[in-house]
This record gives C-alpha cells, structure tokens and sequence, in this order.
C-alpha cells in the first residue's frame, strides 16, 4: 500500500469518519486525516455543511452522544420528533 493511500482517505471513508466525528468517537489519527481530506475535497466539505446545517434545522445539537446511548424510547421520541418538524404544512 503506497504511502498515498495509508495518509488519504476515500470519500466514503471521509463521510464514516464525519459520523464518528460528531459521535465524539475518531481519534487523532483519523482527525488528522479528515481534515487532510475535506482540504482537498470540495465534495465532503458540502456534505460536513449540510450534516450541520440539517441537525440544526431539526434541533439537535452538532456532536450529541450517539444514538446507542439511549433507550428505545427515547430513539422513538427523536424519531417522533424529527417527522413533525419535516412533515410539509
């Protein structure tokens, strides 16, 4: 494997590592990565944004816990409440 493809990460990489990222779960090695890869990738710096831009929209804070840190009931709440705010007027 060349020394490219060990320091750069995918696209698909990139997104996963932007989900972990906002899970409080990447470390600094796959920090370190990301932020070489949205420097250079126009494309995952829009998705960021819009990862962003839809949690606000719905109300939920960038960087929660994830989702398997809460019960069952909660996850339905969210769910519950995320459909009320998208469902058309």
């Amino acid at each position: 494997m060349s020394l490219a493809h060990k320091i750069f990460l995918s696209c698909k990489t990139a997104t996963e590592y932007l989900e972990k990222k906002s899970d409080k779960s990447l470390n600094f090695k796959g920090r370190l990565q990301l932020r070489l890869h949205l420097a250079i990738c126009k494309v995952c710096r829009i998705y960021e944004k819009q990862g962003i831009l839809i949690g606000k929209l719905l109300g939920l804070k960038h960087n929660t816990a994830s989702l398997h840190e809460h019960t069952p009931e909660e996850i339905e709440n969210l769910k519950n409440d995320i459909l009320e705010k998208i469902k058309p007027e």
